[in-house]
């Protein structure tokens, strides 16, 4: 994704969408989660009075009257964000399902699901005795209130909370004794010039912002329309916010003056983009059980959205900011990292892999942007050698990154391999 390039001063607060919008978007996040996850069990053959098909059509009507219903409470000005969604539950839109069958059964419990989920949400959640509910009048006050609690937007912080925690102890494995980030997540972007392709394609989109500050303060973001958001964008935010977190939030924690990584920058957008997807592919698998409760429900969709996404990145269609020789230059890192993997050990997990220990803590470390991309592309040329002595030092070479930690050596041993190889 895009990483923040601001003119003004910066100070590090969330941003997130104003009241009404976030109003809007609480209730299509709960619909999504309470209604539109998971496919219908279909109908076994004559068993129902309506065809399959019938039942399938009604719940594509009752999704769309849902969502319109949410999307009316922009703009309507009344009450706090909880007393909005209770009278959510009064609309029309929730009538009862009509219908016979077990498919119509499927849709009235699903529609039911969210009913219970609007009328028990509450903004208390978020407030003592000290403190109100947002109200819309001060804005700077409900971003405080929804940065600090957020139970409005609770699934996306719980996520981005869980994969900030893994990464962490990734980085613990790889021996990085730099002090993990602190991160705030924010659900809306005043900088709406890049990726724009991805954002109307897939109406989401992420963002990062570094301070320079010790310990280190990240900013991961969502851009969200809140009026097209639904299931497909709520699994997107696995992914995307992944991506963040690996490639950009944990990027130069050693005390050095922080830059956010370019469009460009084929490491952060290509090498480290590439482990990013590959860890959240895997974390399907194998942390399930520890993943939040609304991930588990289609587990398939989160995967798709991974997939569907990070494809479009290395399309040049999708890339505005960057020209084709940009693209394929993100297009190689991305495959030198997959050859360099299977070089390495093909049969290790990613968790475990030499290449992610390698890419965390090259990545940990401050550089200016030049070096990083004489890095990224020395190691892309090298990894596509068809020469085995080439290859077999490149391992050694980065082997021993991992053992020292020494860039420097790093950078001088990957320039010389290059300079002298017989490709």
């Amino acid at each position: 994704m895009k990483s923040a390039v601001w003119t003004e001063t910066c100070v590090m607060m969330a941003e997130h969408l104003d009241l009404e919008r976030r109003k809007a978007l609480t209730a299509r996040i709960l619909i999504a989660t309470e209604f539109e996850s998971g496919a219908l069990t279909p109908e076994r053959s004559g068993t129902a009075t309506n065809p399959s098909d019938t039942a399938a059509e009604k719940f594509e009507t009752v999704l769309r009257s849902m969502l319109a219903a949410a999307d009316n409470l922009i703009g309507d000005g009344q009450g706090s964000l909880d007393e909005s969604l209770r009278r959510l539950t009064r609309d029309q839109s929730f009538a009862s399902v009509e219908g016979a069958g077990g498919t119509f059964e499927q849709v009235r419990e699903r529609q039911n699901r969210v009913k219970t989920a609007l009328a028990n949400f509450s903004c208390q959640k978020c407030i003592n005795a000290a403190t109100a509910a947002c109200s819309g009048k001060d804005k700077d006050y409900d971003r405080s209130i929804v940065d600090a609690h957020g139970n409005c937007i609770s699934s996306l912080k719980t996520l981005t909370n869980t994969i900030k925690d893994w990464v962490t102890q990734l980085y613990q494995v790889a021996r990085i004794a730099y002090q993990p980030p602190s991160i705030a997540l924010s659900t809306t972007h005043k900088d709406k010039r890049a990726y724009t392709a991805i954002l109307k394609e897939f109406h989401i989109s992420g963002w990062s912002y570094s301070e320079s500050s010790s310990p280190a303060v990240s900013q991961v973001g969502l851009d969200i329309h809140a009026q097209e958001f639904g299931w497909a964008q709520l699994c997107a935010c696995y992914y995307i916010l992944t991506h963040e977190i690996v490639c950009h939030a944990f990027q130069s924690l050693d005390g050095g003056v922080r830059e956010d990584a370019e469009p460009r920058c084929s490491w952060s957008e290509g090498w480290m983009d590439r482990l990013a997807f590959t860890l959240a592919i895997d974390w399907l698998d194998t942390k399930q059980a520890k993943m939040p409760d609304w991930t588990t429900r289609d587990p398939a969709k989160l995967s798709e959205m991974a997939n569907a996404i990070h494809s479009a990145r290395y399309k040049a269609e999708n890339n505005e900011v960057l020209t084709l020789m940009e693209v394929n230059r993100r297009l190689h890192a991305r495959q030198a990292f997959d050859q360099l993997r299977r070089l390495w050990a093909a049969n290790a997990g990613i968790e475990t892999h030499p290449i992610t220990c390698f890419s965390m803590r090259l990545n940990a470390r401050t550089m200016p942007r030049e070096e990083r991309a004489d890095l990224i592309c020395n190691l892309s040329t090298l990894s596509s050698s068809q020469n085995p002595l080439v290859l077999e030092k490149l391992l050694q070479t980065c082997g021993a990154f991992n053992h020292t930690g020494d860039v420097e050596s790093l950078r001088q041993a990957l320039q010389t391999l290059n300079s002298n190889r017989l490709i």
